[in-house]
């Protein structure tokens, strides 16, 4: 039997939404809930996690960062992509994994000093601080300095309020941060996620990270 023209695409039409392979035909937008199990996506950096995911396991930073004496602290992990599209497993790259420190004041002002012993042996850095939401801090050297945009601007919602501002602006830890040393490339987590920010303030007891999976 045959079926002539628009009677064929309502019949082709029909059988994709019986398979779910088309979205908004005879289905609803999803809609955002307030079930803390159900993966959202931040305003700012547009990254999903999951809310009922942020934990303050200390065991959680240390698996990751175990150069660390982590005396407290919030940790979250998400994707990059909608974890709601069809994609049955996300790619290995799909991951990021951020964490505010507490280490205390005395841990914080040794890695300040790491820091700046490294300005120091590549000859000082141009005195410039990075500003504005949405800057990227990835590659950039020990020492630099950052403003509390930057950083804002790197954060998830959930960890943000762990952090508080910094009157001093941030300081960079670059390549002085990492948890293998032998991973001269670049700073790494024990698992190998690499550190595109490590951020702490003059006076401070924590530190913020930020990795992802290249």
């Amino acid at each position: 039997m045959r079926i002539k023209g628009g009677a064929a695409v309502l019949a082709v039409a029909g059988a994709l939404v019986l398979t779910g392979c088309v979205t908004g035909i005879g289905t609803e937008q999803r809609q955002p809930t307030a079930d803390p199990s159900d993966p959202v996506q931040d305003a700012v950096t547009h990254r999903w996690y999951t809310p009922a995911e942020v934990t303050e396991d200390p065991a959680a930073i240390t698996a990751k960062l175990p150069q660390l004496q982590v005396t407290g602290g919030i940790s979250l992990d998400g994707r990059f992509t909608d974890p709601y599209d069809r994609v049955p497993v996300p790619t290995p790259d799909d991951y990021w994994w951020q964490a505010v420190v507490v280490v205390g004041e005395e841990h914080v002002a040794e890695m300040i000093d790491r820091a700046s012993a490294a300005t120091a042996s590549d000859g000082g850095g141009d005195g410039e601080v990075l500003t504005g939401e949405g800057t990227s801090t990835m590659n950039e050297p020990a020492g630099t300095r950052a403003d509390d945009s930057v950083i804002s601007g790197v954060l998830m919602g959930p960890l943000q309020e762990q952090v508080g501002q910094c009157p001093t602006d941030w300081i960079l830890l670059g390549k002085t941060f990492t948890a293998d040393e032998t991973h001269t490339k670049s700073p790494v987590t024990a698992d190998r996620l690499v550190i595109t920010t490590a951020a702490v303030c003059e006076g401070g007891d924590r530190i913020v990270v930020d990795a992802l999976r290249f």
